[in-house]
């Protein structure tokens, strides 16, 4: 599953640097970063006014070990969609849209307490709609700083297996879980920067008469 991901939030990359030169319109590729250092890579195509916006939560992994036990932590995701701006002043903007997309949260842990080996395994993957709320500064038409607010709502599932290896004997729990969550956090307020620039326009060849 992380592997997939993974491979989706490269593609989505890939796809968008192959079609950087379409003619006449604008791309921005940026980072921004929210609350507990959580950052992401931004990319942005359209006109001035108009643009659809893709967004990668850049993929963690977390590695601790103490005596007797490990955990491994990673994080990815991927979110598309589609923003206005709207002119405040001369090179200040109003940003307003919507995104979609999903995050994956993994964790895995080990331990060995009194010869009983334990191994917990959780996997949560959450869909989630965000409306998008920002102001943007321009800097010489080419550097764009942003103050975004994405007030969100998501449906979540969680799956976890549980394995004890007690005395030679194996056990093995799994259980499915869902949740709803909404609203806005440290993680939903987000500093960006990024930069602009325009693709070439294909020059019309003359047809000789």
């Amino acid at each position: 599953m992380l592997k997939r991901i993974v491979f989706v939030v490269i593609g989505f990359f890939i796809l968008n640097s192959i079609n950087a030169q379409i003619e006449g319109q604008a791309h921005e590729i940026g980072v921004s970063i929210g609350g507990g250092l959580s950052f992401e890579l931004t990319y942005k195509r359209g006109t001035p006014k108009s643009l659809f916006r893709l967004r990668s939560v850049l993929f963690n992994l977390n590695n601790s070990r103490v005596p007797n036990s490990s955990t491994n932590k990673y994080t990815a995701g991927l979110f598309g969609g589609y923003e206005r701006r709207a002119n405040i002043a001369k090179y200040l903007k109003f940003v307003y849209g919507f995104d979609l997309g999903a995050s994956y949260n993994g964790q895995t842990s080990e331990g060995n307490e009194n010869n009983v080996e334990i191994e917990n395994k959780e996997h949560v993957i959450t869909p989630s709609i965000n409306l998008v709320l920002g102001i943007n500064y321009v800097l010489k038409d080419q550097w764009i700083f942003s103050l975004e607010l994405l007030p969100y709502l998501s449906y979540g599932f969680r799956f976890t297996d549980r394995r004890i290896i007690q005395q030679g004997i194996e056990q093995i729990e799994s259980s499915v879980s869902h949740f709803i969550h909404g609203g806005l956090n440290t993680k939903a307020v987000r500093l960006g920067v990024a930069y602009r620039f325009v693709g070439k326009k294909k020059k019309s060849k003359k047809v000789k008469g």
